[in-house]
């Protein structure tokens, strides 16, 4: 039966009698707990007897019997023809009425009478109890409830609809352990008392004795509290052990200069095991030339002073080596009085690797002082990241300026072309990559040779290298060759050349006066004229080979176009020359150096590719001018070629000494195609002083 019905259904003199029974035995309960709980006021009311005379049976509520400051003031008021029942107050116990404020619960709230429901908020309200709560009848709703939000607290009746307060408390106890569980109902026999106690709920309450709800509420949530404590105290313990025990480093506890716990890795790194440092003073180990700032500075901490949160100090083995350890420190409560808790980190190596490092870096930097190169390192994009000029170089812009901007932006755009070529060719083959070209330096056009190399992700740099000079003895060098050449064919076809044409001439008369007489040596004759004729063919060609006259007389064009017509003649190769109109006209120094480079591309596809057809192609681009030899030859692996082929390395020497760029392109049974990029302002500016 519940508290509303024992009250409301009070109709006689034994009904009253029985409530004054049992509000005796309230008294007791209260009158006991007082003397555990001084701050609780037992509380003294009368009630009118009309109070129970207005309401009928079965009709009244308990509003209506507790109503105005009646119902504030008291759990249950009786009054039986002018007799007096003392009941405990419902003030037994309020934290709000002390000052505090407690935070707010949230309840799940088991029970299926809504009045019953009702009366167990109002009490807990007027307890002080600040709550949120959730009402549930059945099973499956409880069930579901301390699924999806795990409650603070849970009041349950014992009698409910389907189940009971006992397979509630089962749930409980498998689904969160740590929820208290109070046990609320009309009916509750010391045998049912003790099988909830048992089971692990937190208390039990009869109806007719709610006055003890809000202090059973407040001592399993104070329970709850200090159990959520301890359980975390143990894991932050356990973690603390379980980290420092894994720990590299060496993690200590000293208070009033005494080591308290140290973990494993002391030993490790000291050579003393814990159980002999501990006890001993903190700053027995450090170093004697940094012993007493360690000492000042820990003593100062667990004081409260303002010391470095972090530094570096040696330290002495026991094996009497020196190691550094860099120290983070920090002020603790331990055992209730100030200590220091801190850890050690062996860097003695570190430092070692720092020391060598600065070293190897000073070498460095000494001998990258000492190139008389400049140093570009780039990103992939062309950004400038680090720059550095030979010494004495004149710069018309500070190297902080040059920093963070791209090398295409302050490069000309006869530059910009090779220079995002190569970059973009060095990170995908991871190769070094050299190129010429030329630049206003100290106001006046200076050539320089870059060579690029992969330094990092995205990353190159370029070594630039001014060859002015080398390059100027290098064009003295072909100059002298190319007279050399020159008189050597002038020879064959003036000396050679006009001795063979007047032996051919003899033998052209003799083969004549023996076909007049008709003798029998006259077809020998003839033949000795034919070989004369080609004798003189022979070193016709190889005098234009050496001078070839089609190109200073005529222009690089017709004296490709010579080439072509003999290559055919000579090895009966089909030898095609696309061209152009207009050529751009070149210098007779470019233009010799390409057709030499032409000659080399004809020679060596004739001797090793054995093509069908050799394709020459000359064109005229907004920044370049484009050179191109195609065969459709077997073709040849580059790495093999570049490790033996005089060819291929006297192509690209020409190429670098016109301030070109060669490119080779082959592989085995594809044929092979050699391109080069001359820059047009290169030929223009020599083009300027005479063409051919």
């Amino acid at each position: 039966m519940s508290l509303i019905g024992f009250v409301v259904g009070l109709e006689n003199e034994r009904c009253f009698a029985e409530a004054e029974h049992s509000a005796d035995k309230c008294h007791g309960l209260c009158t006991a707990r007082d003397k555990e709980h001084p701050g609780w006021q037992p509380g003294y009311v009368f009630a009118q007897e009309s109070a129970f005379e207005e309401t009928p049976p079965g009709e009244g509520s308990f509003d209506n019997l507790l109503s105005g400051d009646k119902q504030d003031s008291a759990l249950l008021k009786l009054h039986q023809r002018g007799r007096k029942i003392q009941v405990a107050g419902a003030e037994l116990y309020n934290e709000a009425s002390s000052g505090g404020k407690s935070k707010e619960v949230f309840i799940l709230l088991l029970e299926d009478s809504p009045l019953d429901a009702e009366l167990i908020e109002r009490e807990l309200r007027r307890g002080g109890i600040r709550f949120v709560s959730k009402r549930l009848e059945t099973e499956s709703a409880f069930s579901q409830a301390i699924r999806d939000s795990l409650p603070d607290l849970i009041l349950a009746d014992y009698q409910l609809t389907g189940f009971n307060g006992l397979e509630a408390l089962a749930m409980v106890r498998q689904q969160c352990l740590d929820v208290p569980f109070i046990l609320v109902s009309g009916a509750c026999g010391e045998e049912l008392a003790i099988e909830a106690l048992t089971g692990g709920a937190a208390d039990y309450i009869l109806k007719d004795r709610l006055y003890r709800l809000v202090p059973a509420v407040r001592h399993a949530l104070e329970i709850a509290d200090r159990r959520r404590t301890e359980r975390a105290a143990r894991e932050t313990e356990r973690r603390f052990c379980a980290l420092t025990e894994t720990l590299p480093a060496i993690v200590f506890v000293h208070q009033d200069g005494k080591f308290l716990y140290l973990n494993p890795a002391t030993e490790q790194i000291l050579g003393y095991s814990a159980s002999e440092l501990l006890g001993t003073s903190f700053w027995d180990v450090v170093h004697p030339d940094h012993r007493e700032i360690v000492r000042a500075r820990g003593l100062s901490r667990q004081g409260g002073g303002a010391v470095p949160a972090r530094y570096e100090f040696p330290i002495v083995t026991r094996r009497g080596d020196t190691r550094w350890l860099d120290c983070t420190a920090t002020r603790v409560e331990f055992d209730g009085r100030p200590a220091v808790l801190g850890s050690a980190l062996d860097i003695t190596e570190r430092l070692l690797g720092e020391q060598s490092l600065r070293a190897s870096e000073e070498k460095t930097r000494a001998l990258v002082d000492a190139i008389p190169d400049f140093i570009f390192r780039l990103r992939g994009d062309g950004t400038i990241l680090d720059f550095k000029a030979p010494k004495g170089a004149y710069l018309s812009i500070r190297v902080s300026e040059l920093l963070g901007k791209t090398l295409l932006e302050l490069a000309p755009g006869t530059l910009a072309e090779p220079t995002r070529y190569y970059v973009e060719r060095t990170l995908q083959t991871g190769e070094v990559h050299s190129f010429d070209f030329q630049f206003p330096l100290d106001r006046q056009m200076r050539s320089f040779e870059a060579r690029v190399t992969v330094c990092g992700e995205n990353e190159v740099m370029a070594i630039v290298r001014d060859v002015t000079e080398q390059k100027r003895l290098e064009e003295e060098v072909l100059e002298i060759s190319a007279r050399e050449r020159r008189r050597i064919g002038d020879d064959l076809h003036d000396g050679l050349g006009q001795h063979l044409a007047g032996i051919a001439v003899k033998a052209k008369i003799l083969a004549e006066d023996l076909a007049a007489v008709s003798s029998p040596h006259k077809s020998k004759a003839e033949k000795l004229v034919r070989l004369i004729d080609n004798a003189i063919q022979q070193a016709r060609s190889v005098a234009r080979g050496l001078d070839p006259i089609e190109l200073e007389a005529n222009g690089l064009v017709p004296a490709l176009q010579r080439l072509a017509c003999e290559t055919e003649d000579l090895f009966h190769v089909a030898c095609l020359l696309r061209c152009d109109r207009p050529v751009l006209p070149v210098s007779k120094s470019i233009g010799l150096h390409l057709y030499r480079i032409v000659q080399e591309g004809i020679s060596n596809a004739v001797k090793h590719g054995k093509p069908g057809r050799i394709e020459i192609g000359l064109a005229t681009e907004p920044s370049h001018l484009r050179l191109r030899i195609k065969d459709d030859g077997r073709g040849f692996r580059i790495e093999a070629a570049r490790r033996g082929g005089m060819g291929l390395r006297i192509m690209q020497y020409r190429a670098h000494v016109i301030g070109g760029v060669l490119t080779i392109q082959s592989r085995p049974s594809r044929g092979t195609e050699v391109q080069c990029l001359v820059p047009m302002k290169q030929h223009r500016e020599s083009a300027s002083l005479g063409t051919l």
